[in-house]
């Protein structure tokens, strides 16, 4: 795309302050000068400017009071963020809310900053969390320019090729990278991955121990991407083969089991669900368990099945990473699902600082460090949640 003369008054802008900042040019708990001088000095339009600012308020470097903008603190060289190990995330973690409970990349996002701000500040000289919903490959630039140390990246929504993309500009740095993602899609930096298929199996693996035969997956492949639904059917399958019982075909209903927006909108799914699982669950054979793929069709089935409780004893509602109580599917269905296996947010948050902690000191291999994560069983107590 052809930069056009705001973009490209943008740009000045913006490369022109980040280095008065990062350069001390303006000192931390000085103030910029005010819009008017800024926007003679740079020759630039206001609105260019004041999209510049806007910018750098995002970044950390910026705090507004009032008219003006005072420069933040800086710690270590090179910049608010200098000598610091960011963890870039897309979803925005919660200092204070326990990573156990937390959702997946929250509760890794967390675990990350607790395991590094665990040393008293002996590898970094500050440990940031930095929420960007959507990443690009600028944010990789932002890095640089601030003389990071190292870089966490706990995608949730972003495709492979964007994390690709940051990842192939940060190793133009001298900035250790670390990634929770699956490591056959990203393939040139140390990752991080939940083992998917050993958790489901697990899972089916306590089902059958506890005397349940018929065990009834429930997905719709357009509510998932990636491997790791596949992954997890997998899991299950291999368990109950081992066994020696019967494989059911996994139940694709028809609606979207995840994208439920208000409690409104959620009873209605669940009750549509109920609908379509009605022959199922009133057969000569329904099945002793449904499990849910994820947390939010885990959330959906536990509502569904409490309308059939009345006229029958309704069926196990098994669930992945289904145990954050914080999840606002789990709330609305007022109980959590009788069992779930759950990834080990904080042990996955604590190996990737491991990784790059290791590498800053020049220790590991020469190629990528691929590293698996057990999951770990979880028996919610059926009682309604917080």
């Amino acid at each position: 795309m052809a930069m056009t003369p705001d973009l490209l008054a943008r740009d000045r802008a913006l490369r022109t302050l980040r280095q008065w900042l990062t350069t001390g040019r303006v000192a931390a708990g000085e103030f910029l000068p005010a819009e008017r001088l800024l926007t003679a000095t740079l020759k630039v339009p206001r609105t260019a400017l004041r999209h510049a600012l806007a910018t750098l308020e995002e970044e950390g470097f910026l705090h507004a009071q009032g008219r003006r903008r005072m420069v933040r603190a800086r710690p270590g060289n090179g910049g608010l963020l200098g000598g610091a190990l960011v963890v870039l995330s897309d979803v925005g973690e919660q200092r204070g809310m326990d990573p156990s409970t937390a959702g997946a990349t929250t509760g890794i996002t967390l675990g990350a900053l607790a395991a590094a701000d665990s040393d008293g500040g002996r590898s970094f000289d500050a440990v940031v969390g930095w929420y960007r919903g959507t990443m690009t490959p600028a944010d990789a630039d932002r890095l640089i320019a601030a003389g990071v140390r190292a870089v966490i990246i706990v995608p949730t929504h972003q495709s492979a090729a964007t994390v690709l993309a940051i990842t192939e500009r940060l190793r133009t740095a001298p900035i250790a990278v670390a990634v929770y993602a699956d490591p056959t899609l990203v393939t040139t930096v140390d990752t991080v991955w939940a083992d998917h298929y050993a958790g489901a199996r697990l899972l089916a693996e306590h089902a059958i121990a506890a005397g349940l035969r018929r065990l009834l997956p429930v997905w719709r492949d357009a509510d998932g991407t990636g491997r790791w639904p596949q992954e997890r059917e997998r899991g299950i399958h291999d368990a109950l083969r081992a066994a020696g019982l019967n494989i059911l075909p996994r139940y694709q209903p028809s609606i979207s089991l995840t994208d439920s927006e208000n409690a409104a909108s959620f009873q209605a799914a669940a009750a549509t669900l109920a609908g379509e699982l009605a022959a199922v669950l009133t057969s000569d054979e329904p099945p002793d368990a449904l499990i849910g793929l994820s947390d939010a069709p885990a959330a959906l089935l536990t509502a569904a099945v409490q309308r059939f409780r009345h006229f029958r004893t309704p069926p196990r509602i098994f669930g992945y990473d289904a145990n954050g109580r914080h999840h606002p599917m789990t709330t609305w269905a007022g109980l959590l699902p009788d069992l779930t296996v759950d990834k080990d947010n904080t042990g996955i948050g604590r190996t990737l600082v491991r990784l790059v902690r290791e590498r800053l000191a020049g220790r590991g291999p020469a190629g990528p460090v691929q590293i698996l994560v057990a999951p770990q069983l979880v028996i919610p107590a059926l009682e309604s949640t917080p």
